[in-house]
């Protein structure tokens, strides 16, 4: 029987939360992951219950590494000593397109991923635990900025860097720094269900239900920063009128260009037409509307521009995956 199976026999016995240290890591994302872990153990002694985790904090090489931003921390452990662990965390940074070349460090991964229980990367952790021969045809989440790089140098698993976090099978991985957040939160929730994670949530001022396949950015976000002023300026108009009747003329005028030459730089800037791109924007605000509000899905689809319900039910479902009622069961 596998480790992973017997993860359940003794409540009672904390889990070893182990959490990877290397020279070039990124501090908030160790941080955050520390002091989730740390949190919820505080939570559970305040109920008399005991503690549910141990962290045990292991270098890739000397025990001393120096953080991406030149803070100095000490390990516990190195690889060799290292105790069983149920759940082992890799942390990003700069410094994991450096680590992930240690073949030490690939050959004690590759233990840990029948030993343990969870393996999971935060942001650009991925390219650490990408190295790991048995993640071939695994999905692994990292930052929109680095997945195409994470994808190019490991075309055998499939990189996402649109959720906020993904599992495949034992292996969860997450998007940018915050969703480090998000990850370890679903981890706490998956051990010790939803009433500890609530609490856990409120205490850090964060969503306890940001679920893993929500977008890591909305729609206006992704082109919020741009060398064009004139564009810069459109988008950030369309955003705040997307409840408007908006033509396809209307939009032409505000840059003082043709319609077809507008289409197409929309296109190139964009890499969507102007209507999909403004469909985009409304259903961002629909699904936060669906989440926060207890508006019905006709008014909704009012408020956020499109007049046909039966079209919004449709184009939502297309988007998301998920009709509007089901997106606002699942995630409100």
């Amino acid at each position: 029987m596998s480790a992973r199976k017997n993860d359940s026999i003794d409540k009672r016995v904390p889990k070893n939360i182990g959490i990877l240290m290397y020279d070039g890591m990124q501090a908030l994302d160790f941080v955050s992951a520390t002091d989730t872990f740390t949190e919820a153990n505080s939570i559970c002694k305040e109920r008399g219950l005991s503690t549910p985790y141990k962290l045990v904090t292991i270098s890739a090489g000397n025990k001393t590494i120096t953080c991406a931003a030149g803070i100095q921390m000490r390990a516990s452990f190195v690889l060799a000593d290292c105790p069983a662990l149920h759940t082992l965390i890799i942390p990003g940074g700069e410094g994991s397109r450096i680590a992930n070349q240690d073949k030490e460090l690939k050959n004690w991964l590759s233990t840990q991923f029948t030993s343990a229980q969870r393996l999971v990367s935060i942001c650009t952790g991925a390219f650490i635990l990408a190295i790991v021969d048995q993640l071939k045809g695994k999905t692994l989440a990292t930052h929109w900025r680095y997945a195409e790089l994470l994808q190019k140098q490991n075309p055998d698993i499939k990189v996402d860097g649109t959720a906020l976090h993904v599992k495949d099978g034992h292996i969860h991985s997450s998007g940018g720094l915050t969703a480090g957040i998000d990850l370890c939160l679903f981890l706490i929730e998956e051990d010790l269900g939803s009433d500890i994670t609530l609490k856990l949530a409120r205490e850090f001022v964060v969503y306890l239900k940001r679920p893993g396949n929500q977008a890591q950015f909305s729609e206006p976000l992704k082109h919020q920063y741009t060398s064009d002023h004139h564009f810069a300026e459109l988008l950030e108009w369309m955003n705040q009128n997307a409840q408007s009747a908006i033509t396809l003329d209307q939009l032409a005028s505000r840059t003082s260009t043709s319609q077809r030459h507008f289409s197409r730089l929309f296109k190139q800037y964009t890499n969507q037409t102007p209507m999909q791109y403004l469909e985009s924007i409304r259903l961002d605000k629909a699904r936060v509307l669906l989440t926060t509000t207890s508006h019905n899905i006709d008014v909704i689809a009012r408020t956020v521009g499109i007049e046909n319900s039966d079209v919004f039910r449709r184009r939502f479902k297309h988007h998301f995956e998920a009709s509007p009622t089901e997106y606002r069961q699942r995630f409100s």
